[in-house]
């Protein structure tokens, strides 16, 4: 999965349609890009959070990935959607 090519096209989809919200999707295993695509955040009014695919990028919730994933995501203060992945949660 791109991360940039997809939240572009949720980007040109949220122009299109002005009663829909989007979330940017990060990835703990690219903390660079992720770090990159959160700015799409700022200033934004159609992104209304940050989604994470856990299982997607093969990395348990718990992961330390995942921690500082949250450290990047945290000065933004939007809702996080997260897929969870590992022992703590049932498939």
């Amino acid at each position: 999965y791109d991360l940039k090519q997809g939240n572009d096209e949720t980007a040109r989809l949220l122009e299109q349609v002005p009663n829909l919200l989007g979330y940017v999707v990060v990835d703990p295993r690219y903390p660079e890009e992720s770090a990159t695509e959160l700015t799409r955040l700022d200033g934004a009014t159609r992104f209304a959070g940050v989604k994470i695919h856990c299982a997607h990028a093969q990395t348990a919730t718990g992961a330390p990935a995942m921690a500082r994933l949250f450290d990047l995501i945290a000065p933004y203060a939007r809702p996080v959607l997260t897929h969870p992945l590992g022992a703590d949660w049932p498939e």
